[in-house]
């Protein structure tokens, strides 16, 4: 449920004004075909029709429309709850990184204690 309402938040707070300007500058359209996405699913989520899901901010976020840093900049990181970090997380992963815990992990070594010690982490 909390992870639902952070969707929200993101949604009205960060999404809506982007669409809002797209609009404006008739960039609506052209946004869509861009990501590959109908039209109306940005519509319905500028108008509140349809609800801002992971699967869609994801689309948003790797196509550029918008950022983890938009997000942050309406809720600062320490301010998250652990499920509002865990989606910001997942947004903001770097693949290079996870393929480096990927292989370590497979190589059997202790991945979060040595990131834990690295980072001066107990």
């Amino acid at each position: 449920m909390e992870e639902k309402k952070f969707y929200n938040f993101i949604q009205e707070e960060v999404l809506i004004p982007i669409l809002n300007r797209l609009v404006y500058h008739r960039e609506l359209s052209n946004t869509a075909r861009n990501l590959n996405l109908d039209k109306h699913r940005l519509t319905e989520l500028k108008n509140g029709r349809r609800e801002l899901t992971f699967y869609y901010l994801n689309i948003l976020v790797t196509g550029g429309v918008m950022t983890v840093e938009d997000i942050l900049s309406k809720k600062p990181m320490d301010s998250l709850t652990k499920e509002e970090r865990t989606v910001v997380l997942r947004l903001d992963a770097d693949p290079e990184i996870l393929e480096l815990i990927y292989e370590a992990k497979k190589k059997g070594l202790p991945v979060k204690e040595l990131l834990n010690l690295t980072l001066g982490n107990r």
